[in-house]
């Protein structure tokens, strides 16, 4: 299930947020809002982490269904 939500109080479209966060740090290192969830958008959000921080030694996932095997 897709939840959208009015990030912009009405100045803008109601948008997912997608969020990476570091594990051992609880660091946010990947913000990034989109019209809707999809798999191409948790790839934009994987890609810009890799290219600011190189490749995670790993990802756990909340088990949301579209991260499913």
């Amino acid at each position: 299930m897709v939840l959208h939500h009015d990030w912009f109080e009405g100045q803008a479209d109601k948008c997912c947020l997608l969020v990476l966060i570091d594990d051992a740090t609880g660091k946010l290192v990947g913000l990034r809002f989109f019209d809707t969830e999809t798999m191409q958008s948790y790839f934009l959000v994987v890609h810009d982490y890799i290219q600011q921080y190189g490749l995670p030694m790993a990802f756990y996932t909340d088990k949301h269904s579209r991260l499913g095997t």
